[in-house]
């Protein structure tokens, strides 16, 4: 079974080694793997906060809905107050008037959005006969029947209760008390109700908004238990933490209100009904703009720019008071107005489809194309968002998929450019690659004069032995004998500067800066000749029985650097240095040797290894073309 198991994995290894061989296979993986990464973040706390901005921006984009919702709210705005002229506090009999007018009018449930919580001392201001008489406003609670209150559940601490007097059937329905407190997000904004929480004690409350609806829909508590809110068909999307988001219908003012001083004078018949009330949802709360009870909310009338802004761009948040983000969630719940991302726009899939198309288009692209791809790509999802929102209330998540983009355009021209520095330092040189990678000023056409060794290797009676011969066993000697002699040049900081057919032309000293130069070459040289002849059976076995190099080494100044036309360079080394180093290799002919050094060269090794060499070379003058004088050079007395 063991062998079974490695067996599959090394097949699927294989499997995506060929993939990854393949330019649409490397995208296509670059894509799946950018996706992946993508939908890992997602989950990340600033993630989700982007994604709270995108989510303003869709509402932004999308401005206010219609909405069917009956709701209404008696406002407690400034005249209403001043009006009363006496601390809200005190105002249970005109609310007590207010109830009982909204009751007879037939209302459908009435929420009082204000608190004063129950204290264990007697307030005399609000006994029988006293000013804030708060016993009437218990009695229009109780004849109404439909009055919901609210409490406060503020975690780690005890429920906070409106006072007793207020409180005469409290407990007999869910719907009689709901907590008031608003869900807000790391940044303060209203986005989510809770409907459901639990207090210190483990007991389970409705939220406010919750307990009025229900009390409106006449929901029953097995209902509620359930958890699952099902509303004629339509389960609400609630999130993890219970918490629905609200599908605003406008901004701030866009709930109808009505001022509380009218509604109290037509309770006591002073102007007739201002609105036609029955079947109404009805909340009664402060709307003034100096209230404590004013929460940030997503700005509902942006612009189309705005929209398409980068998502992590803060717009200003518009302000609202706690009654009218109530009545929005309220009349979310009963338009069935619900936010929803359909399972075949959630993240994973289309993270996974957009990146397994994505990958193979970018990495057929070139920098300038990827990155319009890129900006085309990010600009066209954030409009399919806002499309979708404002089309049909889908949520599509933003952020993950945004950063899809330049994560996956960061991603191939990285893997771009790996392979093409790969491909820089095979065919010229891995130190001309780190030359001009950290240094691109190396590539301005002007050279720079410097000491430098110049190594020239050639093959013996290479003519001889390519002719009459397939070219394939010619390539195959040719590519045996540089993968002998490359690694020790390699080795001692030496680059192969060119291949000339049968030879090669190697340079020490540039483009890194090597004070010991001379003696690297000399090493290296010698390597490469004791390699050739360790060799000799695998020459054999290519059909060159008697495989000889020749070797010449030369030490002198040589301008080197980017030299050739501003579309097509070469790095290399011109000068006489280079002349001469050619001239003395061919000389190992005439002189049947294998490596001959310049005497420019041995005068450029260390004093000590001089004197060690000198007296095991033998020293010769040679005539070479383009020299007027004999060169003096050195040769090795006998193979290595």
């Amino acid at each position: 079974m063991r062998r079974i198991e490695i067996g599959g994995v090394k097949a699927l290894l294989q499997s995506a080694g060929r993939m990854w061989r393949s330019l649409t296979g490397r995208g296509l993986m670059a894509g799946l793997l950018c996706a992946c990464i993508c939908w890992l973040l997602n989950s990340a706390s600033w993630v989700r906060d982007l994604e709270n901005r995108a989510y303003d921006n869709c509402i932004g984009f999308r401005g206010g809905r219609s909405s069917t919702a009956n709701v209404v709210i008696v406002a407690l705005d400034e005249v209403s107050l001043q009006g009363l002229n006496k601390p809200l506090r005190y105002i249970s009999p005109e609310l007590a008037e207010v109830v009982t007018y909204l009751g007879r009018q037939r209302v459908a449930a009435i929420g009082i959005d204000l608190l004063w919580p129950e204290t264990k001392e007697t307030i005399p201001d609000l006994l029988p006969g006293r000013p804030g008489d708060a016993s009437t406003m218990g009695r229009a609670i109780g004849e109404t029947g439909n009055v919901v209150l609210p409490a406060l559940i503020a975690r780690g601490s005890t429920p906070q209760l409106p006072i007793f007097e207020w409180l005469p059937i409290a407990g007999t329905d869910w719907t009689d008390l709901g907590f008031a407190d608003v869900s807000a997000d790391a940044d303060r904004r209203v986005r989510r109700g809770r409907l459901r929480a639990s207090d210190r004690l483990g007991e389970v409350w409705p939220s406010f908004p919750l307990a009025v609806f229900g009390r409106a829909r006449h929901l029953t508590s097995q209902w509620f238990d359930e958890g699952r809110f099902v509303l004629d068909g339509h389960t609400m999307p609630l999130d993890a933490d219970r918490e629905l988001l609200i599908n605003y219908v406008g901004p701030r003012g866009t709930i109808p209100a009505v001022p509380f001083h009218q509604v109290l004078d037509a309770a006591r018949g002073l102007r007739p009904a201002s609105r036609d009330w029955q079947g109404a949802i009805v909340l009664v709360g402060v709307t003034t703009l100096v209230s404590e009870d004013l929460h940030p909310v997503p700005r509902l009338h942006g612009s189309f720019g705005h929209a398409l802004r980068a998502p992590w761009l803060y717009h200003d948040a518009e302000e609202m008071p706690g009654v009218e983000v109530h009545a929005n969630l309220i009349a979310t719940m009963a338009d069935k107005a619900f936010i929803t991302t359909p399972r075949c726009l959630a993240a994973p899939l289309t993270l996974l489809l957009c990146g397994a198309v994505l990958g193979p288009i970018l990495v057929r692209c070139s920098l300038e194309a990827g990155a319009l791809v890129t900006i085309a790509h990010h600009f066209g999802w954030q409009l399919t968002c806002l499309l979708f929102f404002r089309a049909s209330d889908l949520r599509v998540e933003m952020v993950a998929m945004l950063m899809l983009g330049p994560m996956l355009y960061g991603a191939i021209f990285a893997l771009r450019w790996r392979w093409m520095r790969r491909m820089l330092g095979m065919i010229k040189s891995e130190a001309v690659a780190r030359a001009l990678e950290a240094d691109p000023s190396k590539l301005e056409l002007r050279g720079e004069l410097r000491q430098i060794t110049v190594v020239f290797i050639d093959v013996r009676n290479f003519t001889a032995f390519s002719e009459g011969r397939p070219a394939a066993e010619v390539v195959r000697l040719l590519n045996a004998f540089f993968a002998a002699v490359v690694p020790p040049i390699e080795a001692e900081k030496g680059i192969v500067n060119q291949y000339l057919g049968d030879g090669l032309m190697a340079i020490f000293g540039a483009p890194e800066q090597l004070v010991d130069h001379a003696s690297r070459a000399l090493r290296a040289a010698e390597l490469i000749l004791q390699r050739v002849h360790e060799l000799s059976e695998l020459w054999k076995t290519l059909g060159a029985d008697s495989f000889r190099i020749g070797v010449g080494i030369h030490t002198g100044p040589a301008v080197v650097g980017a030299v050739g036309s501003p579309r097509r360079l070469d790095y290399t080394a011109i000068g006489d240095t280079v002349n001469t180093a050619s001239r003395i290799e061919a000389c190992n002919k005439q002189l049947a040797t294998e490596l001959l050094l310049s005497e420019a060269a041995l005068r450029a090794l260390p004093i000590e290894e001089q004197q060690q060499r000198s007296a095991s070379l033998r020293r010769m003058a040679v005539q070479v073309k383009g020299k007027c004088e004999p060169v003096t050079v050195y040769a090795l007395p006998e193979r290595i």
